[in-house]
């Protein structure tokens, strides 16, 4: 019989503060977080607003680099290290633990601190290399146990979690950490996605018939995971299963009538041994684009047939943290389930398009969750699905 893989602590740092409550109590409120970017490296840009942390993040990271000066070097390595402290924390995680050789680490991002290259910063590249930042992670914790690191788009953190499930149901480590940060919030991104016609320079509404793109975003979040039998920290939720997928469409576009998406939901059901009637949530990867929400709603329809899930999608407020969107909107589902809350959409008003009927809700609905399921996209067809479930 496999062992049951449980999420025993959380950790974040996002636009909407510092800390989980933080990030929850943003999501509950529906108020996106984008801020207009007053910079001078930002004018001229058609979209120059973005969603990042908040003073109060700003002066963790400031207080982990001041203690650790190699952390002063990696912005995401720095976010990541604020995240961590408060998922290890919630979990009850000793240095003993943290040494063992049972224990391991899934530290990704999707592209590492890629203004090093552009700074003058001796070692540059080494810093922009999508590893660096778990390396300086693992060194100031002291971690010695298997490492991976995930480099899949916008499905980076959802891979992450899913590479740390197969290390423990493989039996290479009894626990793992688990941690994505993104710090994309630079002149040469935000060009890039506006070049993309991806961004808006409204507010982000998913499945809205007026949707027309992100706002991009950046921050870290963190969650430990640990084979249920042998747990140190008190269960929140049960990783039930998960699914790495992949879809040949195109270099940045899904199939557009969401046949690979819908397949992929439907093996994710199947692996988890549920019905489509048994999913209380479905968070969505939900990015407000025209093409995105079209495609992943025929999804839905296709997989759940009929069964009419509740759905959220978390980018309406936080933004869309890229390589890390997919483990904070796995965050967002746990409390979600924790606490018996479909949470809101936000800015989500006019959901008059046939192609995108889904379940939302404008305001925090009380509702006995006691399933989620989680989807991730990224560029290059990347795919990663999670199967999460309330402690019994």
């Amino acid at each position: 019989m496999e062992s049951r893989i449980v999420i025993t602590g959380c950790g974040s740092v996002t636009p909407a503060g510092l800390g989980v409550e933080a990030l929850w109590r943003g999501i509950l409120k529906a108020q996106p977080f984008a801020k207009p970017l007053t910079d001078p490296r930002y004018a001229g840009l058609p979209s120059p607003q973005a969603g990042v942390v908040p003073p109060a993040v700003e002066a963790a990271i400031a207080r982990v680099a001041n203690d650790d000066p190699s952390l002063a070097r990696s912005r995401c390595a720095a976010m990541m290290a604020v995240a961590c402290a408060e998922a290890i924390g919630q979990a009850g995680w000793t240095r003993e633990i943290l040494s063992d050789a049972a224990t391991g680490t899934a530290a990704a991002t999707s592209k590492g601190d890629l203004h090093r290259l552009f700074d003058g910063e001796p070692g540059g590249l080494s810093l922009a290399w999508p590893s660096a930042p778990g390396t300086l992670l693992r060194r100031r914790l002291g971690i010695g146990g298997p490492a991976v690191n995930s480099v899949a788009a916008c499905a980076t953190g959802t891979h992450a979690l899913i590479r740390a499930a197969q290390m423990i149901r493989d039996g290479q480590v009894s626990r793992a950490l688990v941690t994505v940060a993104d710090a994309s919030v630079m002149p040469l991104l935000l060009g890039a996605f506006a070049s993309m016609g991806v961004l808006t320079a409204d507010r982000c509404r998913p499945f809205d018939r007026r949707r027309d793109g992100f706002v991009l975003a950046e921050g870290a979040v963190a969650v430990t995971i640990e084979r249920a039998d042998v747990a140190v920290g008190r269960p929140l939720v049960e990783l039930s299963a998960w699914l790495i997928g992949a879809d040949p469409t195109g270099l940045t576009a899904q199939d557009p009538q969401g046949r690979t998406l819908a397949r992929l939901l439907s093996a994710l059901l199947s692996r988890a041994a549920w019905r489509p009637e048994h999913v209380d949530l479905y968070c969505a990867h939900g990015t407000g684009t025209p093409s995105n929400d079209r495609q992943e709603s025929a999804a839905v329809a296709a997989a759940f047939a009929g069964a009419d899930p509740r759905v959220t999608a978390a980018k309406s407020v936080v933004g869309h943290l890229l390589g890390a969107a997919g483990l904070t909107e796995a965050i967002v589902a746990i409390q979600s389930l924790r606490h018996g809350i479909h949470p809101p959409t936000a800015s989500t008003t006019e959901q008059a398009d046939d192609d995108c009927r889904v379940r939302l809700t404008d305001r925090p609905m009380p509702a006995d969750l006691r399933s989620a399921l989680c989807t991730s996209m990224g560029f290059g067809g990347q795919i990663g699905l999670l199967a999460l479930q309330r402690m019994a």
